[in-house]
């Protein structure tokens, strides 16, 4: 997608944990951002 004329990749994930630490959350969300900067074709 772009923000403005910038591209950019926007990605969130949320998933359960089948087996987990006893006192820590089975649920875990992760989240990336990442600016692209494509190359100009001739």
């Amino acid at each position: 997608m772009k923000l403005g004329m910038q591209p950019v990749n926007i990605n969130v994930q949320v998933y359960g944990n089948a087996v987990h630490v006893p006192q820590t959350s089975p649920w875990g969300v992760r989240g990336t951002f990442a600016l692209l900067f494509p190359k100009e074709r001739k």
